[in-house]
Order: structure tokens, then C-alpha cells, then sequence
């Protein structure tokens, strides 16, 4: 009897101990996360139009990466058999084929003004490279570190001289008439008088065909399947 009187005594004082500790106090939830200071989305800066040098400029530049490449493969393709040579100059052929066409596409979707500026202008940098590469001891090596300082201020210079025929060649074609400009109003103003306009088509080496697509689907109304897969397809 006296052990259990001495458990329930010890078993009240500890109940009287957790009494005597003051509570906790509450602390709210907030059921929505606190709102984070809105942001505007910052739009990206617009890239500006490149000029009719700046085009030239990077045209060259690309061109000379790609000889570069092709000098690389056509050298390293020397060392296996004539299959592989043959797929190399191959390779280059095409490499070429294409940075030639893209840089094409490029300048013939410029203003005419400026497309006439950049054909000068390519024309010059042209001979400037041609009457270069005929000096005694002329090299030139992407990789050849000791002229790099060198061919640095040659590239400058070269960018300072382009800007310079271009603004040149601006101020000559300010009051220039591009003859394509002339004769199209000359046209538009024939076809308008028969009710007709002129469709564009995408000059992308099948101009003639898509041409005549454009005028059989003005002029047939259930053009079979493949026909009309062929025209949505463009």
C-alpha cells in the first residue's frame, strides 16, 4: 500500500509540472503563400538590321571557314584511298554549293539600294583578296598563332575600309532608280487596267514549277490528291 501511495503521489506531481508550463502560443497559417513583387518580363532587344558591309563582312568571313574546313579534309583525305578523296571533294563541293546560295538568298532579299551597295562592295573586297593573295610570300592559317596580332589589324582595317566604300557607295545610290522598280510599276499598271495582279513566288531554284502550281490552283477547283497534297505541301 505504501509503495502504491508513493506512484500516485510522484504521478501527481508530474501532472502538477506539466500544468505549470505556459502554453505555446498559436501561430497563424497563412493559407496562401505572402505575394512575391511582380515582375515585368523583360522583352529581349531587338537585334538590328545588319548593314549591306556587315553582310559582306560576315559573308567573307563564313566563306573563308569553309575553305578552311575543306582545306582541312581534302588534306586529311589524302592519306586514305581514292574513294574517300572522291567523298571529301565531294563534301566540299556541296559545303560550298550551300553557303553560296544561302549568301545569295541573303543579299537578294535585301532593299534594292541596298543590295546594289552590297554587290560593290563584294566586288571590291574581291579584288582586294585576289591582289593579296598574288603578293610574294603570301600565307594565311586560322590556326597560325604568330600572326594572329597581325592579321587582326589587317581584318580592321579591312572592316574600316568596307565602311567606308559603303557609306561611299550610299551616298552615289541616293538618288538611284533601280531599273526592277521601274518596270514592275510599269507592269502593275498594265495588269491593273485587265483586273490582274502579279502572285510572288519563292525563288528557291523551282520557281517555274511553283509558278505553274499557283496557276492550276487558281484554275482548278478539284485538283486530284496528289495534286492538292503537292499544293498544300508548297
Amino acid at each position: 500500500m505504501a509503495s502504491a501511495a508513493m506512484r500516485f503521489a510522484s504521478m501527481m506531481a508530474e501532472l502538477d509540472d506539466d500544468d505549470d508550463v505556459p502554453p505555446k502560443p498559436a501561430v497563424a497559417e497563412s493559407s496562401s503563400a505572402s505575394p512575391q513583387p511582380a515582375t515585368a518580363d523583360a522583352s529581349p532587344a531587338q537585334k538590328p538590321a545588319e548593314t549591306a558591309a556587315s553582310i559582306v563582312q560576315r559573308h567573307r568571313l563564313e566563306m573563308a571557314e569553309v575553305e578552311e574546313r575543306c582545306r582541312s579534309k581534302l588534306s586529311e583525305s589524302k592519306k586514305k584511298n581514292k574513294i574517300v578523296r572522291e567523298q571529301a571533294q565531294a563534301e566540299c563541293e556541296e559545303m560550298k554549293r550551300d553557303i553560296v546560295t544561302r549568301h545569295e538568298q541573303e543579299l537578294t532579299s535585301l532593299p534594292s539600294t541596298e543590295l546594289a551597295i552590297a554587290r560593290q562592295l563584294a566586288s571590291s573586297t574581291l579584288n582586294e583578296e585576289t591582289d593579296e593573295s598574288n603578293k610574294p610570300g603570301f600565307a594565311y592559317s586560322a590556326a597560325d598563332g604568330k600572326k594572329k596580332g597581325k592579321q587582326q589589324k589587317k581584318k580592321e582595317a579591312r572592316a574600316e575600309q568596307e565602311e567606308k566604300r559603303y557609306q561611299e557607295a550610299k551616298a552615289a545610290m541616293k538618288d538611284w532608280v533601280d531599273p526592277k522598280e521601274v518596270e514592275e510599276k510599269q507592269l502593275q499598271v498594265k495588269l491593273d487596267k485587265l483586273g490582274m495582279r502579279v502572285h510572288p513566288v519563292e525563288s528557291d531554284g523551282h520557281c517555274m514549277y511553283r509558278a505553274l502550281l499557283d496557276q492550276l490552283a487558281l484554275r482548278i477547283d478539284d485538283a486530284p490528291p496528289a495534286l492538292a497534297a503537292r499544293l498544300a505541301a508548297g
